[in-house]
This record gives C-alpha cells, sequence and structure tokens, in this order.
C-alpha cells in the first residue's frame, strides 16, 4: 500500500511550517520539489491549495491548477480545510496521514536548492544523483500547446519578460543596452506594465528592429485571468530562453520554467544570485541558448 503524506508547508529557521500564500511562481517551485520528492518515495502528497493576499494569487484554486497543468501522478491538489484560510499560520490540512514540509534555513533556498529544502529526516532512500535526474522528468508542463498559442513547431524563439507591478523599474537604459544583442532573434514579449508604458516599451523594440511575434506583447502573471497567466507560461515553456527584467533582480515565474526545462535565463539588472540556470550576463545566456 502506497503512503499518503499531507504537505504542511515551509518552514523557514526555526518556525514551524506555514503553508504559502505567494505568487504562482514561488508555489511551483516548492511543488515541484515536492513532487519530485514524493515520486523517488513512491509515495502520494495531498497538497492544500490557500488563498493568496492578492487576486492573482486566490485565482490558483485546486480545479483552476488541474486545468492548466499536467500534474505529477505522485501529487494531488485538495481545497485546504483549515479552520482559519486567511490566517497562514494556523493553516494545516486536517487530512489523516503523515505529514511532509520543506525547510527553508534563509530566504530562497528552497529555490535555489532543492536538495537542501528537504529536511535529512525526509532523505532516507533517496539517491542524489537521481534526485537530480528527476527535476527535468517530473514537471508541471502545460496544457496548452504550441499549436493552440500559434507557435509553429519550427521556430525557436527567446522570451523578453518586463515585470513592473510589484517594484518600479526603470527599464529604458537596460533594454537599450540589451536589445543589439537579440537584434535578428525571434523574441516573444510578456509584459505586466499598463498599456500607456507598454507602447512605449514597443516604440523601443520596433526602433531596434526586435522581431515580435506577438504582436504588441501580452499581459503577464498578475493578470486576474488565470487563461491570461497560463499563455504565458506555456509561451516561457517552449522558448529556448528567458530575458527577464525587473528591479528585484528575480522573479519566480520564468526561474520555475527554467529550472524544470533546464533553459538558461538572464535577470537583468544582473543578479547576484549563483544558480546554474542563470547567466551572469546577456554574453553567457546567448552562449547557452539553442537557436
Amino acid at each position: 500500500m502506497v503512503s499518503s503524506y499531507n504537505y504542511i508547508g515551509l518552514s523557514t529557521g526555526n518556525q514551524k511550517p506555514i503553508l504559502e500564500k505567494t505568487g504562482l511562481g514561488d508555489r511551483l517551485l516548492r511543488w515541484h520539489l515536492v513532487a519530485i520528492w514524493a515520486s523517488l518515495k513512491n509515495v502520494n502528497v495531498k497538497i492544500p491549495v490557500i488563498s493568496g493576499r492578492l487576486t492573482h494569487e486566490r485565482i490558483w484554486t485546486p480545479e483552476k491548477i488541474y486545468q492548466h497543468f499536467h500534474i505529477p501522478e505522485a501529487i494531488q491538489f485538495i481545497t485546504n480545510s483549515g479552520k482559519k484560510d486567511n490566517d497562514n499560520t494556523d493553516n494545516i490540512n486536517n487530512t489523516a496521514g503523515l505529514e511532509f514540509y520543506l525547510y527553508e534555513p534563509r530566504r530562497f533556498v528552497a529555490c535555489f536548492n532543492y536538495w537542501k529544502s528537504i529536511p535529512n529526516k525526509f532523505k532516507d532512500g533517496i539517491n542524489y544523483d537521481n534526485f537530480k535526474t528527476h527535476i527535468n522528468k517530473i514537471t508541471f508542463k502545460p496544457k496548452l500547446t504550441r499549436n493552440q498559442i500559434n507557435i509553429p513547431q519550427t521556430i525557436k524563439y527567446l522570451i523578453l519578460h518586463v515585470r513592473q507591478s510589484d517594484l518600479k523599474c526603470n527599464v529604458l537604459p537596460i533594454l537599450k543596452n540589451t536589445l543589439p544583442n537579440i537584434i535578428g532573434l525571434n523574441v516573444y514579449f510578456i509584459t505586466d506594465a499598463d498599456l500607456k508604458y507598454k507602447k512605449l516599451l514597443m516604440t523601443i523594440l520596433r526602433k531596434f528592429k526586435i522581431k515580435v511575434l506577438n504582436g504588441e506583447g501580452t499581459l503577464q502573471e498578475n493578470s486576474n485571468e488565470d487563461g491570461v497567466i497560463a499563455r504565458d507560461y506555456a509561451l516561457m515553456w517552449y522558448s529556448s530562453g528567458i530575458i527577464s527584467i525587473t528591479k528585484r533582480k528575480y522573479s519566480a515565474f520564468p526561474f520555475c520554467i527554467a529550472v524544470q526545462k533546464k533553459i538558461p535565463v538572464l535577470f537583468l539588472p544582473s543578479s547576484n544570485i549563483r544558480d546554474s540556470h542563470i547567466s551572469p550576463n546577456i554574453n553567457v545566456f546567448l552562449k547557452k541558448v539553442s537557436l
């Protein structure tokens, strides 16, 4: 009989595990790790989905997750049954079974070092080398196909991802320094900028003769429509690499795809985060991209 576990969240430092109220990218990184562990241990894990703080976080119910992603067999998403759905300090699912959680001694470890994020007591019987190979075998592949988002099978392309919603970032100088390096390459443009700023960005792209394959670009993850977010996820999934511009120098949404697909991502301004998927500069990024 296959053992059943309940995912009870992420423990940071000495704090008890809590279910995450974060954006989709952060959650997918943690859920991906849970799915890998469950598959290697040959167990089932139930993952409660808790409401987030913002509208674009609250839209992700179990039904929406199953609608837009191929879910690894070893995990199951369920509606959170904690009594305090708006209090993530007391949101542990009440379903009977064993408990599993992730550990983060400092912020972002669960994102950038999967192996260290699994508490040692859960590692029995797991070979590290086998674990690494499963990172790209067990994935949250989008339900949308290339044909459904009008991407010809023969086209290879980059994603230019400009994020501006949470922290304003003056992307114009960054764009002007970056765009000359991608002239002549196929590019899909994804942004959460407002319409006025988006038109300005498109003017700059046209000035540098960047081939934007999706016309005026598309909205990004902070949209309140799950279908828009799913489309952007699929656009990134089928790409050969992602250039992401954000003042935070990091965005979990493109990074979770880079990890699963083993494609390079470049964060601008340059990120001081070290990970094999993150390119330190545009030259290294372009060498890693398969176009």
